[in-house]
């Protein structure tokens, strides 16, 4: 388990609290964010310097102690995919960035927020990823190509949390107004919510705008 307990040091425990290694951020450095790979074995650090003239990411084995790479980017949250083969991170720029492990290069990234990201999270599965940040705008997108799959608009002045379920039907958000909510993400749970909110069937454009499907489906 990786914690921050102080500024630039990251104390990592193995298996017990009588072993414990204690990593290093160059002085001058904050940890804004961490993330642990699935195996353990590699510990993903975001930090930036304390003039916030300077970001950068450490990429740090875990067992041997020492940074494997480092990418000269920034990130607000960091998350490795369920199977460590990819590691997504939210930049205060406003896009997120897909990077492979095995290479540590780009593998797509996604430009679609008005604003700085606060927050990423992806589905077991790793097909799905949601992003979060000032605008109150939850984004779900495609990995592997960067393109945008649905918009969820919480309303909220700003989203700093989200959370799938296991089976990736659902996504929890938490916003700066202290909102907490669980949005639908499966076809057949949308379409029986509209229909117990409607007293009447929805228009095919409806079904076009809110389902994204071409016609409706039966009742």
């Amino acid at each position: 388990m990786a914690s921050s307990d102080d500024a630039g040091v990251l104390k990592v425990a193995h298996g017990s609290a009588d072993r414990v290694d204690v990593l290093r951020e160059q002085r001058g450095y904050d940890i804004a964010a961490i993330a642990l790979s699935p195996d353990g074995r590699l510990l993903a650090v975001s930090a930036v310097h304390e003039r916030g003239v300077d970001w950068r990411i450490r990429i740090w084995d875990v067992v041997d102690g020492e940074i494997v790479e480092t990418l000269p980017t920034a990130a607000n949250d960091l998350v490795f995919t369920h199977d460590g083969t990819r590691l997504i991170t939210a930049h205060p720029g406003a896009r997120a960035t897909v990077w492979d492990v095995a290479s540590w290069a780009p593998v797509s990234e996604f430009r679609g927020h008005s604003g700085p990201l606060y927050a990423v999270a992806v589905t077991a599965d790793g097909a799905t990823v949601a992003t979060s940040g000032t605008s109150g705008t939850i984004l779900l997108w495609d990995p592997s190509t960067g393109l945008e799959r649905l918009t969820l608009a919480s309303r909220g002045r700003g989203v700093p949390n989200l959370a799938f379920s296991p089976d990736g039907t659902r996504l929890a958000s938490a916003d700066v107004d202290g909102n907490l909510r669980i949005w639908a993400l499966e076809l057949d749970d949308l379409i029986a919510i509209a229909r117990s909110e409607l007293t009447r069937a929805l228009t095919d454009a409806e079904c076009r705008q809110y389902l994204h499907l071409d016609a409706c489906p039966s009742p």
